[in-house]
């Protein structure tokens, strides 16, 4: 994969610094460390795109730092929280200025790469300052990162596997404490989506839907009608 992707920790806490490198650098990229956000060279990074891992240690600073980076409108960007623990109020309060992603210490290797191939689906399909990563990749990307003719150009960098876990990943958070599987309710919706793109590739030609979906033609036609599916 050619890098044309930067990162950099706005640290000054040695063990995290220690740490981000070690798991970044197994992650193919290399980290820059700055103390401030005002050590950025905006010139530098223009034609790049930046993944900004923040320390949340101290709130009143962490908000300026996001603020300072959002207000940087010339460069792509995609901003990650670091916190010991989980803060609810500040990720309130850094969201507004563009957070994408947090991540709780001590971090895991799969953790990290996960961040970075949701990076790469912001940077693929462009991104709106939003909080919506928390909850894996935005609707936005996840909506294109679905259809069909798109996925090539997404599996040249990132797996299907990482698009994924991108999207379920914060899905699964959400429904952890409720009792019983979820499995049926993520596959029945995985199965409309796919159903959905077929027939919109197909222009509603059941015929041809079914012959790129591998099924028969009264197969699809229960599902249209059990999913609640509008042919046009």
């Amino acid at each position: 994969m050619e890098k044309s992707e930067k990162a950099f920790l706005i640290s000054d806490s040695a063990g995290l610094i220690a740490t981000m490198k070690t798991l970044v650098k197994k992650a193919g990229y290399i980290l820059d460390v700055l103390k401030d956000v005002d050590e950025i060279n905006k010139k530098e990074l223009k034609g790049s795109f930046n993944i900004f891992f923040i320390e949340g240690k101290d709130g009143e600073r962490t908000i300026e730092i996001f603020k300072k980076i959002s207000d940087l409108k010339e460069i792509e960007k995609f901003m990650v929280l670091i916190l010991e623990k989980k803060n609810t109020k500040l990720i309130r309060d850094v969201a507004q200025y563009g957070l994408n992603d947090f991540l709780l210490t001590p971090i895991e290797e799969e953790k990290i790469d996960l961040i970075f191939s949701k990076a790469l689906l912001a940077k693929e399909f462009g991104h709106e300052p939003t909080h919506a990563f928390l909850i894996g990749a935005s609707d936005r990307v996840s909506k294109k990162a679905v259809v069909v003719d798109q996925l090539p150009n997404i599996l040249k960098n990132v797996s299907l596997e990482d698009v994924l876990r991108a999207k379920l990943d914060g899905i699964i958070e959400r429904f952890e404490k409720i009792d019983g599987g979820i499995t049926d309710l993520i596959l029945s919706e995985v199965e409309k989506t796919i159903l959905k793109i077929a027939l919109e590739k197909t222009k509603g030609n059941k015929i041809k839907a079914s012959k790129i979906l591998g099924m028969n033609r009264n197969t699809l036609a229960k599902k249209i009608k059990e999913y609640k599916i509008a042919v046009k």
